[in-house]
């Protein structure tokens, strides 16, 4: 019993969200601003300087000053889409 109740507990604790950690001061998750933004992270694939993934990075972390810039331009991006 007790090594199904570790087991249990183990494989919940495998589906917590992969950004549970804190932030510095200033940052903030893009996808939690705006969700609509494509991302492509190559610091978590093999296509950056190092050749391999850096672990800790799955989401993208950036500045607010940085996802104000991004908001506005994804915001004139798709004033400008058309949709059919």
């Amino acid at each position: 019993m007790k090594l199904i109740l570790t087991s249990l507990i183990f494989i919940f604790m495998s589906f917590l969200p992969i950004y549970a950690k804190s932030l510095p001061k200033g940052f903030v998750y893009l996808q939690d601003i705006n969700p609509t933004i494509i991302q492509n992270m190559h610091y978590y694939s093999d296509e950056n300087f190092v050749g391999k993934k850096v672990d800790g990075y799955k989401v993208s972390e950036v500045t607010i000053e940085a996802v104000k810039a991004l908001k506005a331009v994804q915001a004139e991006i798709q004033k400008k889409m058309v949709i059919r």
